[in-house]
């Protein structure tokens, strides 16, 4: 008896040891893994464009930006109207409901801090059918800027496409862009095409000290939350372009699509496409 009297007291002192022991570990382990912890996501893209929204002035009166986005598939007799797909620009539109608008109509608008800036376009022909697109550029007062329109060749169509503007775009000016798939020369009413605006502004001092801030693949969601929509657009692919791997830029990718109801695209190629010959 007095043998196990003294043998419990030595396996509990042995087993609160252990206990201990495990404790201690767990709480070394807790304070060594909780500093390493990802931080909380950042706001899904689509919350930051949505913003974007808030940051449009769009104007008014004759001048107002109204546009489309997404063009008919075409009517010519060159035109493959039976794919069911339109041309369409990466660019939102807001609706003008306002009870004093005569008509329902869409702004179809964003800004650049860029020069030379780029325009994105779904574009659903191949190629070997359809040749050429057409682009133009108007100013504010509905004039033809010098030098247009832009006669692009179609190469490696389908699909996304980027058109560089030639010329630099003056700061604080707004201005009237119109893309046309030429199928028809001769009733270029038929041909399928988009149209939108496109402001240039000077960048801010605390946006240029963000994008300084930032690498590369982190600048489109710095564009999205001033409201630089074409930048932004421009930013997302080159750098998804850059790194196809990369899980946050598909799923901002997608996203992006998926805000502008062109979520059918997400598999679509991006090609090279429509540069302008050497003189």
């Amino acid at each position: 008896m007095n043998h196990r009297k003294t043998a419990c007291p030595t396996v509990w002192r042995k087993l609160r040891s252990r206990i201990l022991t495990v404790a201690l570990a767990l709480i070394l382990v807790t304070s060594l893994w909780l500093p390493f912890q990802p931080e909380a996501a950042a706001n899904p893209l689509t919350d930051i464009i949505e913003r974007v929204r808030t940051l449009i002035d769009p104007g008014s009166g004759k001048t107002a930006p109204t546009g489309r986005s997404g063009g008919g598939a075409g009517r010519g007799p060159l035109c493959p109207a039976f794919l069911g797909v339109s041309v369409k620009a990466l660019i939102p539109t807001q609706s003008n409901t306002s009870s004093d608008a005569v008509a329902a109509t869409e702004f179809v608008w964003g800004r650049t801090i860029e020069a030379n800036p780029m325009l994105w376009f779904y574009i659903p022909y191949a190629a070997d059918k359809v040749k050429t697109a057409k682009f133009s550029l108007l100013d504010d007062a509905k004039q033809l800027i010098p030098n247009y329109p832009l006669i692009l060749p179609l190469s490696a169509t389908p699909g996304i496409v980027a058109v560089r503007f030639p010329e630099p775009l003056a700061v604080g000016k707004s201005y009237n862009w119109y893309l046309s798939i030429v199928c028809s020369a001769e009733k270029p009413s038929r041909n399928p095409g988009v149209r939108g605006w496109i402001q240039r502004v000077e960048p801010s001092t605390e946006l240029s000290a963000s994008l300084a801030q930032v690498d590369n693949k982190q600048k489109y969601r710095i564009y999205a939350e001033n409201g630089i929509w074409y930048d932004m657009v421009a930013s997302l692919v080159t750098e998804r372009q850059n790194d196809l791997l990369d899980p946050n830029l598909q799923e901002d990718w997608i996203a992006l699509l998926e805000y502008l109801n062109a979520d059918d695209l997400k598999d679509a190629a991006i090609v090279n496409c429509c540069k302008l010959p050497s003189p």
